[in-house]
């Protein structure tokens, strides 16, 4: 694992920025808008969070940034 800046400025993608990198590997998010973002420990997962109602109940997700499927 390596040490990431996250950034998410729309609803439809999550931007993972490799620290020493100009390039950024881009999550397809689930439409509705990120409230909070967090790494484990490890750096190997991102845990996002949405509150809004508006795309369905309040969801976490938990995503492997180490074998996530786009890059």
């Amino acid at each position: 694992t390596g040490r990431w800046l996250v950034t998410s400025f729309s609803t439809e993608t999550i931007e993972l920025w490799p620290l020493g990198s100009p390039w950024s590997r881009v999550l397809q998010g689930s439409g509705a808008s990120i409230d909070s973002m967090a790494f484990t420990n490890d750096g190997r997962w991102l845990a996002t969070c949405s509150l809004s109602i508006a795309f369905g109940p309040p969801s976490t997700v938990l995503t492997d940034i180490c074998h996530a499927p786009s890059w």
